[in-house]
């Protein structure tokens, strides 16, 4: 009881610090935004953003306990980097390291850029949240099916690293195919269940989930590592073991663990080695990346003698939207012709395996002269319009402002139906939640998300009906009393050392 006291006490006193942290980065950024917006600089425009996007993170972790770290937090939290990293690359124009960040940008149109990254990513931001704030729309967000099912603890500690071992061969066997929602949701499952395993450990001291979170992580990063041309396959898979414990604990506590030592070695060598992996990704698999990496870099080297833009500098979105304003200068708005996709994309692969492939962004890479057509048709390079970016290449203005806030609404509209923070919260609903938190570091890159995103809401919706069809006797739930204290809302998570989130 005394621990709980003090952990109470010591969110009580941490709370009017965030919220004064909070309301100081949210006048900054405005105050920024009032100066420059109008005739720059555009670094300055993206600095308002950045401290804007702060305040709205620094605010959810302030109310962790009550539920208000959600998918739009994470999107807030990568696009305030985005938004950071235009700055940096925006001031260093004229300096010796413009190459590292000026890719392929229209110099004459980088203000254009900074304003309608900063306008998206308010947009969306505003359309989550007053989704989730009008009771009329939660009314109607009820209307739709839960995305809910169970599964007792044996059968996460033992089916779920089973299940992700043979999505991980899955996925090594089909590792260059054509991918559909329905195998990408396979090839989620070893970071699934990565999250849920560490979830589980922090929220109800589940002995041994930790350790197999960790093991499933490691073999899928080591898939990745000889396999996946994305770097961020890497990586990926710890983030969900990270995500996972500070969601379960909701502190910072997990953090301080000594099992979060290997996460920080994995991230360290990462970032060093980013540009190394870009160059091995192409010289083959297995143990040639490996040689590769290490005969193609050099620990610690400036960043200004990378061949490729590093890591900080890949954060960037100037690039591509200043070439946006440039193509809707010279062609006009294309009024929906980017977006004829979607009379076709819901059908599946495996019911119309000659579906046509969307390559929009393949097709904005060779608009913009950073790709070519290969003779099978298929463009060799693609580049993200970005979802602000494409609405307002198809609608201007207006469509840009009026689309974000629909895209921020839908994906409060399957925030609402995983019941993550409720009382009644179940494994399927967490694992979509996590599906959402993970997709949210990047939702902002292109507007075929939101077919995936509705795609695999059915997919998890079926998922926890067939769940509920097994015989109760075979597969039933989870105790009441752990399940309760998964994700209470309104109790304090005892532990050791206090931290909020």
């Amino acid at each position: 009881m005394i621990n709980s006291a003090n952990s109470r006490k010591s969110g009580d006193r941490s709370k009017p610090w965030l919220k004064a942290a909070a309301a100081c980065f949210a006048w900054l950024g405005i105050i920024a935004l009032a100066v420059s917006f109008e005739n720059g600089p555009s670094w300055l425009i993206c600095l308002g953003g950045f401290s804007i996007a702060a305040a709205f993170v620094v605010h959810d972790l302030g109310r962790a306990r009550h539920g208000a770290v959600s998918p739009i937090t994470v999107f807030a939290f990568s696009s305030g980097l985005t938004a950071l990293a235009n700055a940096t690359g925006l001031m260093l124009a004229n300096t010796r390291f413009r190459s590292q960040y000026f890719t392929y940008a229209a110099d004459d149109y980088l203000m254009f850029a900074a304003r309608l990254s900063v306008v998206g990513m308010l947009m969306t931001i505003i359309g989550f949240k007053g989704a989730l704030r009008l009771r009329n729309v939660r009314v109607l967000f009820k209307t739709l099916p839960r995305v809910h099912g169970n599964f007792p603890d044996r059968f996460l500690l033992f089916g779920g690293p089973v299940l992700a071992v043979a999505a991980i061969a899955i996925h090594a066997r089909l590792s260059f195919g054509l991918v559909g929602s329905v195998l990408s949701t396979v090839y989620l499952t070893p970071h699934i269940v990565a999250f849920l395993l560490a979830r589980a450990s922090t929220a109800r001291r589940l002995r041994g989930a930790l350790v197999l979170a960790l093991v499933v992580a490691a073999l899928e990063g080591a898939r990745a590592l000889f396999m996946a041309y994305l770097r961020t396959d890497i990586v990926s898979p710890f983030i969900a073991v990270a995500l996972g414990a500070l969601l379960g604990a909701r502190s910072f506590a997990p953090l301080r663990s000594k099992a979060f030592l290997p996460l920080y070695i994995f991230g360290v060598v990462f970032i060093v080695y980013f540009g190394a992996f870009a160059r091995a990704r192409t010289t083959g698999t297995g143990v040639q990346r490996l040689e590769a990496v290490a005969d193609g870099t050099v620990p610690g080297q400036p960043l200004a003698t990378q061949q490729r833009p590093g890591f900080w500098a890949r954060l960037t979105n100037f690039n591509q939207l200043s070439q946006v304003g440039r193509v809707a200068a010279e062609d006009g708005y294309l009024r929906g012709q980017t977006l004829e996709y979607l009379g076709f994309v819901f059908v599946p692969r495996f019911l119309w395996p000659d579906k046509p492939i969307v390559q929009k962004g393949g097709w904005f890479a060779w608009r913009i002269g950073q790709a070519w057509i290969r003779p099978d048709g298929r463009y060799s390079n693609g580049v993200n319009m970005t979802v602000p970016g494409e609405l307002y290449l198809n609608f201007g203005w207006l469509g840009a402002v009026v689309g974000c806030i629909f895209f921020g609404a839908l994906v409060a509209l399957l925030w609402s139906r995983t019941g993550f923070w409720s009382k009644h919260s179940s494994a399927v609903g967490g694992a979509f939640g996590y599906y959402l938190f993970w997709i949210s570091l990047t939702l902002g890159a292109d507007l075929q998300m939101v077919v995936t995103l509705l795609a695999t809401y059915a997919i998890f919706v079926a998922i926890g009906v067939a769940l509920r069809l097994i015989p109760r006797h075979d597969f039933a739930p989870a105790r009441a009393p752990r399940h309760v204290q998964w994700a209470h809302p309104g109790r304090a998570i005892q532990s050791r050392t206090t931290g909020e989130l």
